[in-house]
């Protein structure tokens, strides 16, 4: 197995497992809410910037932020009009720890996934998730469509 199927088997994984962490609606996050629609991600907007008012701790917001990383990646996966595929992040010139691999497209066109909500819960600075998948449904819409 290469390191980006690795990666991609983790990242699932992963995906799958934060989801099951909010099964029972207790957290923040009502019962079957987290079911990889875009319509989840509105409420993993909500929770995210109800946890940073708390101030969780950098140890809290990695394990968190990479969990919400890997689910808005699978949620990306399920609803882009395009085949999405993780490639290493080396492609790029610079490279952030919390981006070790990013989501591309058939034509190569790059979306850095795992770490944005982490700076969501770190810094509050960018778009929601919401917007961000919107933007990337969006692209990935208009390179389907591209004669």
């Amino acid at each position: 197995m290469t390191p980006t199927e690795e990666f991609e088997a983790a990242a699932s994984q992963a995906a799958q497992m934060f989801a099951s962490s909010f099964e029972r609606g207790d957290l923040g996050i009502p019962k079957g809410a987290l079911d990889f629609s875009k319509q989840s991600l509105a409420h993993l907007d909500a929770y995210l910037v109800k946890l940073r008012a708390k101030d969780p701790g950098p140890e809290a917001k990695k394990v968190i932020g990479m969990g919400a990383g890997a689910y808005l990646a699978e949620v990306l996966k399920r609803r882009s009009p395009v085949k999405l595929r993780w490639v290493p992040a080396s492609v790029l010139p610079a490279q952030s720890p919390d981006d070790p691999f990013l989501l591309a497209t058939p034509k190569n066109l790059v979306f850095l996934v795992m770490g944005k909500p982490r700076k969501l819960l770190e810094q509050g600075e960018g778009d929601t998730l919401v917007r961000f998948a919107d933007e990337v449904h969006e692209l990935c819409s208009r390179e389907a469509t591209a004669l």
